[in-house]
């Protein structure tokens, strides 16, 4: 079905110093655009359609009211109550999933409450269509103004209103933009072309019903979206996206396990990414816009189960090649995003618990192994021991032969079997049970502010452990050659993540983010 997005709102002009009467503003979208034509009914009065900008507006009396909005097969009536002088903004959205019901929120806004704030940000050109830098663009009557940059753009920040905006630049003509309405929270684009001053135009351009046509404003409101669905329509190349909440809706545990629900994507061994069939060496990943390299020395590609699914904000795969790639990357390439700090608080606790029929409650081979293996970290029974470094060249050279030869290069066959005997020596392979695969991740996070702006952050921890088991395998061919073999494998992965950023203006921003990956493999193996 349609989405139909509805949004209202009643704001007192800032201009104004006398009380006004509650005025009902309506703004219809579909797919982010104005939709014309809808109808609107305000406690069945008709109020008409929404005009080219879907919009219709209408006084608001104190008392219950019920709109009803119609567009094809759609009728939606929302109930509501408001008091004298009270401005009210209603925003409904409709979704594609069939039998969902449409989301209504409802906000109320006194006269006397403190107003929100929005802003007008756009372009300020000339006659030939170039930017014009230093004109000044203000509402008029009031103390807001703001100035163009090098690119012609401008941002403006007002308190929620209608507002006439009035541009001016050295030795261009003065223009003017009635009627700008600024919503809370929401971004206004009006983009303005000036001529030169004093320019004599013997012939006027006729509009549409024979109107002189002098200048022409393009005003627009945008509502920027950073989800899967708006990353795969505007993208130049064929991409796939997931975002967080498509993450959090399928449960996987990293992004391996996530990458396999792709069309076109396939995953090996649990990590390796395989793109329309092409393997890492053509593919490229990158974290956060920065190329990453192998843990594998042997391989090319990235280990993809290194990222638990608890810090990845979305994944972008790029299915052909572009000229901002790299010359390898011609099988497509994975862009991973973190999270930077959240909208709000959050808290999120998670666990789960894995069988493995070939492993699980089995016995396995195991060794005698240090008392950290468990979470991936040796207590110290592989440390090198005291002495070896001096006598090899911190690990570079052991050379056993007499030191009467060569006194500073030979070391003495006993020495070196003095220095052999402090190595840990118990090979001993014994069985033991095979714990289930589990994994824990905890995610906090918050934003609060500070003054005019916000600073938040975002921390994450992950700690995962499987276990898996080839069994007992044997060898009889026609050459006779015959042998067993068997290797049992314990991955830990801890994962540690924060991002802390501060949030400044209109849209500055400054982040930082820090991830921690340990990744081990304890693997047991007789042949």
């Amino acid at each position: 079905m349609k989405r139909l997005a509805v949004c209202a709102g009643l704001a007192l002009s800032f201009l104004s110093h006398q009380a006004l009467a509650a005025n009902l503003y309506m703004m219809v979208f579909v797919d982010d655009a104005p939709l014309s034509g809808v109808t609107v009914n305000l406690n069945e009065r008709n109020l008409g359609t929404t005009d080219k900008r879907g919009s219709v507006s209408a006084e608001l009396q104190e008392g219950s009211h019920v709109v009803t909005l119609e567009d094809d097969d759609v009728q939606l009536p929302i109930e509501f109550r408001s008091d004298a002088e009270e401005d009210v903004e209603i925003k409904v959205t409709f979704t594609a999933t069939p039998g969902s019901a449409p989301d209504i929120s409802i906000r109320k806004f006194s006269v006397d409450a403190p107003a929100g704030e929005g802003f007008v940000t756009g372009k300020i050109l000339d006659s030939s269509g170039a930017a014009v830098q230093g004109a000044t663009v203000a509402a008029a009557n009031t103390a807001y103004s703001a100035t163009t940059d090098e690119f012609g753009v401008f941002v403006l920040k007002v308190p929620r209103g209608e507002y006439a905006l009035e541009v001016s630049a050295p030795g261009l003509k003065t223009a003017s933009v009635p009627s700008v309405r600024v919503m809370a929270d929401t971004g206004v684009n009006a983009t303005v072309t000036l001529r030169p001053e004093g320019l004599d135009i013997e012939a006027p351009d006729v509009g549409p019903g024979g109107a002189p046509l002098e200048e022409v404003f393009v005003v627009g409101v945008f509502n920027p979206q950073d989800n899967a669905a708006s990353v795969e329509r505007y993208a130049t190349s064929i991409t796939n996206a997931i975002d967080a909440t498509e993450l959090a809706r399928f449960g996987d545990s990293d992004i391996g396990a996530a990458l396999n629900r792709v069309s076109g994507v396939s995953i090996v061994d649990r990590k390796y990414a395989t793109v329309r069939g092409l393997d890492g060496r053509y593919i490229s990943s990158t974290l956060n816009g920065l190329l990453m390299p192998s843990t594998d020395p042997q391989r090319r590609e990235v280990e993809l189960d290194l990222f638990p699914t608890v810090i990845v904000d979305g994944i972008d795969i790029q299915k052909t090649f572009t000229a901002d790639q790299l010359a390898t990357t011609t099988g497509g390439a994975i862009q991973i995003r973190t999270k930077g700090i959240p909208d709000e608080r959050i808290l999120q606790v998670s666990g789960s618990l894995g069988y493995n029929p070939g492993a699980t409650g089995d016995d396995i081979l195991s060794y005698a192994s240090s008392n950290g293996d468990w979470a991936g970290f040796d207590s110290g029974l592989r440390e090198m021991p005291n002495g070896v470094l001096g006598a090899t060249q911190q690990g570079r050279s052991l050379t056993i032969c007499d030191p009467a030869i060569d006194p500073v290069r030979c070391t003495s066959p006993a020495q070196a079997a003095q220095l052999g005997v402090q190595f840990q020596d118990d090979y001993r392979v014994g069985d033991k049970t095979a714990l289930p695969n589990g994994e824990v991740s905890v995610a906090y996070g918050d934003r609060l502010p500070a003054g005019e702006n916000e600073w938040g952050y975002y921390l994450a921890a992950d700690l995962d452990r499987t276990t898996a088991d080839r069994g007992n395998a044997e060898l009889d061919n026609p050459l006779g050659v015959i042998g067993n073999y068997q290797r049992s494998t314990e991955t830990t992965a801890i994962t540690g993540y924060g991002a802390l950023g501060y949030e400044y203006g209109a849209a500055n921003e400054v982040l930082s983010k820090t991830i921690y990956l340990h990744n081990t493999d304890d693997i047991t193996r007789v042949d």
